[in-house]
Parts: structure tokens; sequence; C-alpha cells
């Protein structure tokens, strides 16, 4: 008894200190952490690690879907209508190169588009040329054509508004180089993720 008591004692005489010290590091503009016996930070640390984990995976949709609307509004403001947003994010990303369906696709996100259906329509209105490639007659060939390389010029324009803008706001350069790499980094997790056993012990212990 005498000595749950003593431990009572010296348990609060710890918190007062505590406190104590919270309110002079406050005072001071020192970010403290609270005491707490039952203290679960781990837990609390591990539930927003996933949720933001999740909100980014959630964000990158979100994104490129937003940056299609941007690439409508462009093609609306010239009344150009014979070319859709993902057919004209097709062109940007295609840009000086010439390279085959499979570069292409390994390039960019096409969300609710057929590839192939879309490079059909490109040819029909003009925007890009289709050939055999000279080394390898299987393979088709695709770049853009003038025309083609004409809104391409548009869509990069656009870009650099953007970036101009960006510039002046509070997101800069190097936000932005900070952001890529971290989203290159997850690409490449959850490319090695659907590759079996590259993940080793991660994936012994989904099995």
């Amino acid at each position: 008894m005498i000595k749950h008591e003593l431990t009572r004692q010296l348990k609060n005489k710890l918190v007062v200190k505590l406190e104590l010290s919270n309110r002079l590091a406050v005072e001071r503009g020192v970010q403290v952490a609270i005491f707490d016996s039952n203290y679960e930070e781990p837990k609390v640390i591990e539930q927003t690690v996933n949720f933001e984990y999740l909100e980014l995976v959630v964000l990158a949709e979100r994104l490129h879907r937003q940056f299609l609307d941007v690439i409508q509004l462009e093609l609306d403001l010239r009344s150009i209508r014979d070319i859709n947003n993902v057919q004209a994010l097709i062109l940007h990303n295609i840009g000086d190169a010439e390279m085959t369906v499979s570069e292409l696709m390994w390039r960019g996100c096409y969300l609710g588009s057929n590839v192939s259906y879309s490079l059909k329509k490109l040819t029909e209105t003009g925007y890009i040329v289709q050939e055999r490639s000279a080394h390898d007659k299987r393979v088709i060939m695709v770049r853009l054509s003038e025309k083609g390389a004409e809104l391409c010029t548009i869509l990069k324009n656009m870009n650099a508004r953007h970036v101009e803008a960006l510039s002046q706001g509070n997101l800069k350069s190097e936000d932005i180089a900070t952001c890529g790499r971290t989203l290159r980094g997850l690409q490449q997790f959850w490319s090695r993720s659907v590759e079996p056993g590259l993940l080793g012990g991660m994936v012994t212990a989904v099995a």
C-alpha cells in the first residue's frame, strides 16, 4: 500500500514537472509532446501514414483527370472540335519523337480510351502519320504530322504558362521536383510489387 502511494506521488510530481516544461516550451514557441500515461503514438502515426498513402493514390488519379479537363478547356477556347482531350494528350506524349504503339502506351495514361482506336481517329483527322518500321515491317511507327505538331506546340505553350503561374505562387520548382521523385519512387515500388518474388518477405507475408 505504501509502495503504491509513493509510486502515485512520484507520478503526480512527474506530470506537474512535464506540464510546467510544456508551458515554458509553448511560451518559447517550441512544439512538444503532451504527457500521457497511455501513450500510443505509433498507432496514430501508422493510421496517418495509411490515410496519406491511400489519399496519394486517389490524388494522383484526380490530378490526371483534372489535367485532361485543362487540355479540353484549351481545345474549347480555340474551337478545336476534331480531337478530344485524351487524343490531344497522346499527341503531346509523342512530341517530336517517332515511336511504336507500345512505347506510346508506356509513356502515358489514357483513361477510358482505346489507344488503337484513338490512333486510327488521329490518323483520319490528319494529326499523326503511321508508317511501317524500316527495320521490321511488322512494327508500326507513329509520328506527328504538321497539323499534329502545331497542336502539340499549343499544349507545350499551355504547360509553360502553368509553370510560370506556379512559380509566382506557393508551389516552387523544387517542390515539383520533390513531388516527381516521390511519385516515381511509388511507381517503382508498385512495379516491383506486381512481379512475383521481387519483394521477398513482403510477398511471403501476404501469402
